[in-house]
């Protein structure tokens, strides 16, 4: 049973090492807190023109640096490139939150830069007598000035 089993196990997914290092200088400017904020809403059109919403969502935020423009690429190459796990040192500047049931998300008191603003769309659709998942990862870099409001619509 074992041996006919065998086959049926999906292989294990290769998990690249990391290239870009943690660099301390990068991250400085974004240690303190900030003025800015970052507002926007995660969908998807599907081909038929319907609007597909991020509801619940997590939306990821990462200052632009080199270590998270290796993650962000990894995660929206379409060929699902699994990188190591980021340096422990990058993980407090990053930041999660959920987008509500219209797809909406705010990020608040972020230093001035750029970031990286990453969520994903999933939805089921018929397929014959079950169902199938579609929808994908949704990304984009902004920019971000003290005391100003920057708006992220994370679309295709």
């Amino acid at each position: 049973m074992a041996l006919l089993l065998g086959g049926c196990v999906a292989p294990a997914p290769i998990v690249q090492p990391r290239r870009a290092a943690f660099v301390e200088s990068e991250y400085a400017p974004y240690r303190a807190k900030g003025t800015g904020r970052i507002v926007g809403q995660v969908f998807m059109k599907t081909r038929s023109g319907d609007v597909k919403l991020g509801a619940g969502s997590a939306v990821y935020l990462n200052p632009l640096t080199a270590h998270s423009t290796e993650w962000f690429e990894a995660m929206m190459s379409p060929m699902a490139v699994l990188l190591a796990p980021p340096d422990a040192r990058a993980i407090e500047f990053s930041r999660t939150t959920m987008a509500d049931a219209g797809g909406n998300f705010d990020f608040t008191d972020l230093p001035a830069g750029e970031y990286y603003v990453l969520s994903s769309v999933f939805w089921e659709y018929a397929s014959g007598p079950s169902a199938s998942k579609t929808g994908g990862r949704v990304g984009l870099k902004v920019k971000v000035q003290s005391n100003q409001t920057a708006k992220a619509l994370l679309t295709r």
